[in-house]
């Protein structure tokens, strides 16, 4: 819905969904239970990003926390073509979602090498251009 502006917009009378086990999913339930009982959502939680994307297109939910890149991804970075807008004030607290690879202690050999090597893919344009190739960039 265009007229939803902030999570506030969206009426209680329609759940939210996120996928379980997201930081996200953790800051909304914190969130959701500290309102007053008539101002609480009901949360509908999803395996992946993927179903939670579906409910919000099929509109069996009213919004849905979602990792930007997964939407930018599923509408091949057009998110207006699916009449789907993003909302990106929340009045709780979200970490921005962090990739890391993790190596046993004794692999530092390896960790060095990853490293130099995603330095070099990132000095010479080659992730910006899979990112951007692959709609996993955000929306400016």
């Amino acid at each position: 819905d265009p007229s939803y502006t902030s999570l506030s917009d969206i009426p209680v009378s329609r759940p939210l969904g996120s996928r379980i086990l997201a930081s996200s999913d953790a800051h909304l339930t914190a969130y959701i239970a500290q309102l007053p009982a008539a101002s609480r959502w009901q949360r509908f939680p999803y395996r992946n990003y993927g179903v939670a994307f579906e409910r919000v297109v099929d509109g069996t939910v009213g919004g849905s926390l979602i990792w930007e890149a997964a939407v930018v991804n599923a509408t091949e970075g057009d998110l207006a073509a699916q009449g789907l807008h993003l909302i990106r004030q929340l009045p709780f607290f979200d970490e921005p979602v962090e990739l890391t690879i993790g190596l046993k202690a004794e692999d530092d050999f390896l960790g060095q090498a990853l490293s130099q090597a995603i330095e070099s893919l990132r000095a010479d344009g080659t992730l910006r251009e899979l990112a951007e190739t692959h709609y996993l960039s955000p929306i400016e």
